[in-house]
């Protein structure tokens, strides 16, 4: 993967920095220093700092051989290293990225550093020289710490979301980080290799584009009026022109009222990266979408960067990604996406919808039964089996007695209705082309009951707006989604995968190192090097937003202190 353009990080105000490149050669070292130092980690916290931030700095001053006696960690000899200043100019232009510079202690760095830049005929005291450096230290944790794991935790805004936030050791990240500056590996270096991209950069840049239009003013509104098509003429033509060329998909607005060849085409384009149907017409879903304003462009670029931070570093080298709001999977070889496909998820009902969460896939079933969830069954298949058992049959319908594998068949016209309802049977649905998982699923065992799976629906695959499941993702192409998986695996031909898809055989394919799944939510995401927006599917953008706009270096610590090694 590409890592995060962090090349923006160090262009922006860098003004009034360079007195803090070097200290006089005669400034105080060794022992002094030491002392100023467990002086400095023994006082209060910064108030930008989370606790287990500030236990993480403590941590890393007294991880070496004479823990009692800490070393300086930004002092090249007798004098603060460039890489403060590097340091100090990513912090100041976190903004670029969707963080906040004022969650860091800026306004105190930059006074400890001019504190601790010579003056003519005087050096800095060791005390000011360890307040620079344990500062600086605590700068780097932060900043790390965030772009490692994310301005706030995503179980105090989004309990739907169950990828675990930390499930790697932070601590250990960030001194693996520090030692590679201090080896003297650039500072924008080691930011760009904290994390996997993930489809970042593009976001990046929309983030400072859509920031410039938001200030300018936003764009024009496209008037209300009836549905336009290629070759029609009308008032609203003018301003779509301009509206549309402000974004950039023109590249004028000059032009008549008729909405020509090339306005068809930016429209089409518009539509395309923002999921809506492409058809060319300005109808009313492409008016909407048109209408929504710069700052909600703006904000929704932040909510994914943020929640982009929330992934695991560490994906694996294949592995799958389902974004909800966008209706599409994305398979990764070696960081590159290799396979993409569209997607049916839960619709928009609470009890339905897709959760978010992680998992590894184990297994692969071809010619799967379903084994119907009891809350189907009972609001949806049994109450059609009471008016009519013959029902059950027609739509390929088993009742069995009990949850087990081994579990018997029972004849559903020998049961009265209360037995058919009763939490002693269960409904399942043969293997075939009939069959709702169609003719294979994709398993990684959960807590939700959620997995991948074929569909014999195929028409839903070729609407914009896919949310029809219970909560399960429909794959359009499960053949090549199976090659995927089965990658490398010398008795799984592709032409196996087709035939197996074509039969009716039921044959279970375990995985000895499946690929993890990660089912995400993103209403902005990059793709291609442009930007899309999907409309929020499930209404979480504003909980996110609202905890972004404050401040979380106060909340309590989001987890125990991570270890340092």
């Amino acid at each position: 993967m590409r890592p995060i353009a962090y090349g923006l990080l160090v262009l922006a105000a860098a003004t009034g920095l360079a007195a803090f490149a070097a200290v006089a050669a005669a400034q105080p070292t060794g022992p002094a220093i030491g002392a100023a130092l467990v002086t400095a980690l023994d006082g209060d916290r910064p108030r930008e700092l989370q606790s287990d931030e500030w236990t993480t700095v403590v941590r890393l001053y007294r991880r070496g051989a004479s823990p009692s006696t800490p070393a300086p960690l930004w002092l090249d000899g007798d004098r603060l290293a460039g890489r403060a200043e590097a340091l100090v100019a990513a912090l100041a232009a976190v903004d670029t990225v969707g963080l906040r510079p004022a969650d860091y202690p800026l306004g105190a760095l930059r006074e400890a550093l001019r504190a601790a830049a010579p003056a003519p005929g005087r050096a800095a005291d060791a005390a000011t020289l360890a307040r620079a450096d344990v500062l600086l230290t605590a700068s780097f944790v932060s900043l790390v710490d965030d772009l490692l794991t994310g301005r706030v935790d995503p179980r105090d805004v989004e309990p739907s979301w169950h990828i675990a936030p930390r499930a790697f050791d932070v601590g250990a990240r960030i001194a693996a980080a520090l030692d590679s500056v201090r080896a003297g590996r650039a500072v924008r270096d080691v930011l760009a290799g904290v994390r996997p991209d993930y489809g970042q950069a593009p976001l990046v840049q929309a983030l400072a584009r859509y920031r410039a239009l938001e200030r300018a003013g936003g764009w024009p509104r496209v008037p209300a009026g009836p549905t336009l098509r290629p070759g029609d003429a009308g008032p609203s033509v003018p301003a779509l022109r301009r509206r549309l060329a402000a974004e950039g998909y023109l590249a004028s607005a000059v032009g008549g009222d008729t909405l020509d060849a090339t306005l068809a085409g930016a429209v089409a384009t518009f539509q395309h990266r923002h999921g809506l149907t492409v058809d060319t017409l300005l109808g009313p879903g492409t008016r909407a979408a048109l209408d929504i304003p710069a700052a909600r462009r703006v904000r929704q670029v932040e909510a994914s960067l943020e929640r982009l931070r929330w992934l695991p570093p560490d994906p694996g080298e294949r592995f799958v990604v389902v974004n909800v709001p966008s209706f599409t999977l994305v398979a990764f070889d070696g960081g590159r996406p290799v396979l993409t496909m569209g997607v049916v998820v839960g619709d928009e009902l609470a009890s339905r919808r897709t959760p978010i969460f992680a998992d590894t896939m184990e297994y692969v079933e071809f010619g799967p039964y379903w084994n119907v969830p009891r809350s189907i069954a009972v609001n949806e298949i049994l109450p059609q089996a009471r008016r009519d058992r013959g029902y059950l049959a027609r739509h390929h319908y088993q009742i069995l007695r009990g949850w087990g594998d081994a579990a018997p068949v029972v004849d559903p016209y020998g049961l009265s209705d209360a037995a058919l309802f009763s939490t002693r049977y269960r409904v399942r649905q043969t293997p075939g082309p009939h069959n709702a998982l169609g003719r294979v699923k994709f398993m990684f065992p959960n807590d939700y009951a959620v997995y991948l799976h074929d569909s014999p629906g195929r028409a839903q695959f070729e609407e914009a707006h896919r949310a029809h499941s219970h909560g399960c993702v429909r794959v359009a192409d499960p053949e090549a989604l199976a090659a995927f998986v089965l990658q490398g695996r010398a008795d799984w031909p592709r032409d196996r995968i087709a035939a197996t898809l074509a039969g009716e055989r039921r044959m279970r394919v375990d995985l000895e190192h499946g690929p993890p799944v990660y089912l995400v939510y993103l209403t902005a995401f990059g793709r291609d090097g442009d930007v899309y927006f999907r409309d929020d599917l499930y209404g979480r953008d504003d909980r996110l937003l609202r905890a972004l706009a404050a401040s979380p270096r106060t909340a309590a610590p989001r987890t125990a202190a991570p270890q340092v090694r």
